[in-house]
């Protein structure tokens, strides 16, 4: 073991015997207090021989999985007695009907703990990974000093669930239904930590600050990635979220956000797609997110406005000695000096206070959370949107996102039509383009009809109103 991380390594297929002597003693602990239950084959087992099932002791776990050749399961309540004290641990359930969304689920999980770690609790929160879904978690002791516990953590996941609920449900029409979001807290059986889901799974914790290097991979009987910080709370983390959470939540219904059948779901457009991705290339590559949100509106300026009036391209044509030539612009920044560069392969232009622009237009941060962010979180929340897109491009080649026409025809044309099921659901691009299939990659908009000219302030109009 290596900073509360416990590795134990074994064979790909196990049985109960091998494993529950290694981390029966893991199990046992979570499940002292509690109701328990055991999973054999999908079917839950609440006694054995009409006695109720304890677990008091890694040795009660042995007993248990002994009995069974199929791999047994241990689930223990929400509901905890602690010494004279009566616990219930505060969760939230992201269930997902096929594993080919577990990203998705995870950037849900993810969602519901930063707004916890956003009102104060980080310490005490932590995320399971329960082979069907996630669970987000508070460790129950946070609420020792608590009156009516029961009430309070029933209260703080209502209180989150509804705070978050607009973006929730977009996540699940998103997913067209492939994701659901629910109140664990009422007749709830949690998996236990390190318990089996089968031959080759187990059920593992970690912390919100593993979600970016979590695969499923940690959950691999053959070496295990499981977090034992989960342990670690703070009493005075949740006094704040409890008090806002009894004042605004004053019925005992528990929410459910679910569709019941598949819906069609409304996709990113392109100009979204253009700017997100754009932004998100310039931020992997060179850090600043404020110029990265100016050069990814700025770049679905350029290529909405190109596709329209491509045969005037040749007014925003890269200058042969980058550096030596600038332009006088009119407008806003009138008489000013700004200077054209090539960025990560794109002829552009940048004011004299370093923004990109067009047309004497600087395009600020400010244009694209406007433009560009608030039009994707209409269809999903938008930090999800920026997370999905992140990990996308992070599967290409530097070399393919530094070109211009290697990230148009690459990375951004096989899923510009295609963002929520290609990049927010599968996470692969299934229809990449290779490159040597083809070196006539995108000529701007110089292959399409030029339409009757306007200018650019014109065209910006319409795509605002």
């Amino acid at each position: 073991m290596k900073n509360g991380v416990v590795n134990p390594r074994i064979p790909e297929m196990v049985n109960n015997i091998l494993w529950y002597t290694r981390v029966g003693d893991k199990v046992a602990e979570f499940l002292k207090g509690r109701k328990t239950c055991i999973k054999v084959k999908d079917k839950e087992l609440c006694e054995i021989n009409g006695r109720v099932i304890k677990v008091n002791s890694s040795s009660d776990v042995m007993k248990i999985a002994s009995t069974y050749n199929l791999p047994v399961s241990f689930l223990g309540s929400t509901d905890v007695l602690i010494g004279d004290l009566k616990l219930v641990t505060p969760t939230w359930v992201i269930g997902f009907r096929s594993k080919d969304y577990w990203r998705l689920g995870l950037d849900t999980a993810w969602l519901i703990a930063k707004f916890l770690v956003d009102n104060g609790i980080e310490k005490s929160v932590y995320i399971a990974y329960i082979g069907k879904g996630f669970e987000v978690r508070i460790n129950e002791r946070v609420l020792s000093g608590i009156d009516d516990s029961s009430k309070v953590s029933f209260s703080i996941v209502e209180y989150v669930l509804r705070k978050l609920k607009l973006k929730l449900q977009r996540i699940v029409y998103a997913s067209h239904g492939r994701i659901y979001v629910k109140n664990g807290v009422v007749d709830r059986m949690l998996y236990a930590p390190l318990t089996l889901l089968s031959s080759s799974e187990t059920v593992i914790y970690f912390k919100i600050d593993e979600v970016e290097e979590f695969d499923l991979s940690w959950a691999s009987t053959n070496s295990p990635k499981h977090d034992d910080k989960w342990r670690e709370y703070d009493k005075n983390e949740v006094l704040e979220i409890a008090n806002k959470a009894l004042m605004e939540v004053k019925d005992e219904n528990p929410t459910v956000i679910k569709i019941k059948r598949p819906v069609s779901w409304k996709n990113i457009e392109r100009f979204q797609v253009m700017g997100l991705m754009q932004a998100a290339r310039y931020y992997l590559l060179k850090g600043d997110l404020d110029k990265a949100k100016s050069f990814g509106y700025n770049r679905a300026v350029f290529y909405a406005w190109a596709k329209h009036y491509g045969g005037r391209l040749r007014y925003y044509r890269q200058p042969s000695k980058i550096g030596q030539e600038s332009i006088s612009v009119s407008g806003a920044t009138k008489n000013r000096t700004w200077r054209q560069a090539t960025i990560l392969g794109e002829p552009v232009t940048i004011s004299p206070r370093g923004w990109y622009g067009m047309g004497g237009e600087e395009h600020l941060p400010r244009h694209y959370d406007e433009n560009i962010a608030k039009k994707i979180e209409i269809v999903i929340p938008y930090e999800i949107a920026w997370k999905a897109t992140l990990e996308y491009l992070k599967k290409f080649p530097r070399e393919v996102l530094e070109d211009q026409q290697k990230f148009f025809r690459i990375v951004y044309q096989p899923v510009r039509d295609s963002f929520i099921e290609d990049v927010l659901l599968n996470r692969s691009p299934r229809k990449i383009v290779k490159i040597e299939e083809g070196k006539q990659v995108r000529k701007s908009a110089e292959q399409h009809v030029a339409k009757p000219f306007r200018s650019l302030e014109e065209f910006m109009k319409d795509k605002k109103s």
